[in-house]
C-alpha cells in the first residue's frame, strides 16, 4: 500500500505523509475513558505491588490501513517486570482513529483507521499507561527529480540492510523513514554514494568513506550505498549490493541498497539522470528538509565532502567559495611538475623524492622496474591525508587485484605503503582534497 502510495505522489498526485509515534505513559497517568476499548476482562493475575505499566513499542508509527500489536509491561517492586498484555484492559481515545482488541489471545492488536492524534491506554488495578501518537508528519513537497538544491523524492527499499560497525541488519528503510521517525534524530546529512560492481574507484571510495566512520558519526552523517550495476554491468539488487559492501567494508557503517529494488519503481536513479559522467557520483542529503544540498556531478570547483557535513546549512550549490586550501610549503611541489595526468607521469627511479599535492589535482609517477617493489608514501595526516594506488590507465581508475579490491593503501595513518611488481603508474590523491607534502620511496625487493 505504502508503495502504491508513493507511485501516486511520483505522478504528481500530492504530498507523502508520515506517521510519528509520541511519548509513554507510567503509573498512575491518566486516560481518555473507555471509549473504543474491545473489552475489560482479561486473565486473572496477581499484581499486588504493580507500580508502572509501560506500553511497547514506543516508537510505533501508525499507518492508515495496517494492524499494531502492543504489549504492556509492568514493573512491580525491585525492578522485577512482567508481561500484562493479557491482563490489562486496552483502551483507545478514539475508536474513529484506531481500535484496540481485548480479546483473549489478540489483546493489545490495534487497528489503524485513519491519521489522526490518538492515545492507546492499558490499565489494570488503578494503575494505567499510556501511548500517545500525534498526526503523521507531511513529507515536503518534491519536485519529481533528484536535483541538486531540491526536495528529494521519497523513494525507499523494501529490504535494505543496514551496518553498525559490529553486525548488519535487514529492514525497510525510506526517505519518509528518515524524515519522520524519531529513530533517525541523529541523522543530520545522508551521504549517498551512487556506485557499481565494475567500478575500482567506487570500491577505493567506500573504503575511505568507512575508515572516516568516527568522523562521518561525530557530524551525524550516515552513508547510504547506491549500487546500479554488478560486476558484469547488469541491474543491481539489494542482495549484491549487501554481499558487495560486505566484502569490501565488513560491517562498517551504512545502508546498502541496489538500484534495482527501489521503490517506487526499480532503477529509479539510473532512470532519473543522478548517474551521468564518471562514478562515484556522491550526494549530500540534508534531513532537516530533504535537499539535497551537494552533488559531486553538479557543484562547482573542488569542495571537502567532510565541510559539506559540518555545515548542512551552508550553500554548497556554488562550490566552496574559499576554493582549495593548499597545505604546501613555498617550492613543495616535486621538480617532476606537471605531473597531474597518467600521460605526463613522471619516472620514479629506487630510492626517495619529495613533493606534494599542492592543488587540486593527483600526481602520477611512473615504475619502470620489471621484479617486485616496495611503494611508501610518508606525510603528516594532521596536515592532509593522502593516499596511493597502482592506476589503471585503460580504465582510468585504481587498479584491482585478483581480490578485486584496489591495489595500493588508503589508511588514516602517516605512512601509506605496499607491495606490487612490474612496471605501474602510480597515483597519489589527496583525500577528499587534502593537501600536504610527501616523501614517497621505491625500493626493489
Amino acid at each position: 500500500m505504502r508503495w502504491m502510495f508513493l507511485t501516486m505522489l511520483i505522478g504528481g498526485f500530492g504530498l507523502a505523509g508520515c506517521d510519528g509515534g509520541g511519548g509513554g505513559g507510567t503509573a498512575g497517568e491518566g486516560a481518555a475513558d473507555g471509549a473504543g476499548g474491545a473489552g475489560g476482562g482479561g486473565i486473572q493475575v496477581d499484581v499486588t505491588g504493580l507500580e508502572r505499566i509501560d506500553i511497547a513499542p514506543r516508537s510505533a508509527r501508525l499507518q492508515p490501513g495496517t494492524m499494531k500489536q502492543f504489549t504492556a509491561l509492568g514493573t512491580f517492586p525491585g525492578g522485577e517486570t512482567r508481561d500484562l498484555t493479557e491482563a490489562v484492559e486496552w483502551v483507545t481515545s478514539d475508536p474513529a482513529v484506531v481500535t484496540i482488541s481485548n480479546e483473549p489471545g489478540s489483546k493489545g492488536l490495534a487497528t489503524v483507521l485513519q491519521d489522526a492524534a490518538v492515545a492507546i491506554t492499558a490499565r489494570i488495578a488503578g494503575v494505567e499507561g499510556a501511548l500517545t501518537f500525534e498526526k503523521s508528519c507531511a513529507y515536503p513537497q518534491f519536485p519529481g527529480g533528484f536535483v541538486l538544491g531540491q526536495v528529494a523524492p521519497p523513494v525507499g527499499w523494501e529490504g535494505a540492510w543496514f551496518g553498525d560497525g559490529r553486525s548488519v541488519t535487514q529492514k525497510a528503510f525510506s526517505f519518509e523513514d528518515l524524515f519522520c521517525d524519531a529513530e533517525y534524530d541523529h541523522v543530520r546529512t545522508v551521504v549517498i554514494v551512487f556506485g557499481a560492481g565494475w567500478c575500482g574507484a567506487c570500491t577505493a571510495f567506500a573504503q575511505r568513506l568507512d575508515a572516516d566512520r568516527e568522523s562521518l558519526a561525530r557530524l551525524g552523517a550516515m552513508p547510504l550505498f547506491v549500487e546500479f550495476e554488478d560486476e558484469n554491468y547488469e541491474p543491481a539488487g539489494t542482495e549484491w549490493a549487501q554481499r558487495h559492501l560486505t566484502r569490501i567494508i565488513g560491517n562498517g557503517p551504512g545502508v546498502r541498497v541496489g538500484d534495482a529494488d527501489t521503490k517506487p519503481s526499480g532503477q529509479f536513479f539510473t532512470a532519473s539522470g543522478i548517474i551521468r559522467g564518471g562514478i562515484p557520483v556522491v550526494v549530500v542529503l540534508r534531513t532537516s528538509d530533504m535537499k539535497v544540498i551537494y552533488d559531486s556531478n553538479g557543484v562547482e570547483g573542488p569542495v571537502r565532502l567532510m565541510d559539506v557535513l559540518a555545515e548542512p546549512e551552508k550553500d554548497w550549490t556554488a562550490g566552496d567559495p574559499e576554493g582549495f586550501r593548499s597545505n604546501c610549503l613555498a617550492g613543495g611541489e616535486e621538480d617532476s611538475e606537471p605531473n597531474n595526468t597518467p600521460a605526463q607521469a613522471a619516472p620514479l627511479a629506487p630510492g626517495s623524492v619529495r613533493g606534494g599535492i599542492c592543488d587540486e589535482h593527483p600526481d602520477y609517477y611512473r615504475i619502470d622496474h620489471e621484479g617486485a617493489w616496495d611503494l611508501t608514501l610518508n606525510f603528516s595526516h594532521v596536515t592532509g591525508d593522502l593516499d596511493v594506488y597502482v592506476w589503471d590507465v585503460d580504465e582510468d581508475k585504481p587498479l584491482l587485484g585478483a581480490d578485486a579490491l584496489p591495489v595500493g593503501s588508503a589508511t588514516l595513518d602517516d605512512n601509506e605503503s605496499f607491495q606490487w611488481q612490474g612496471p605501474a603508474i602510480i597515483q597519489i590523491i589527496g583525500h577528499d582534497y587534502a593537501s600536504a607534502g610527501y616523501l614517497l620511496t621505491l625500493r626493489p625487493l
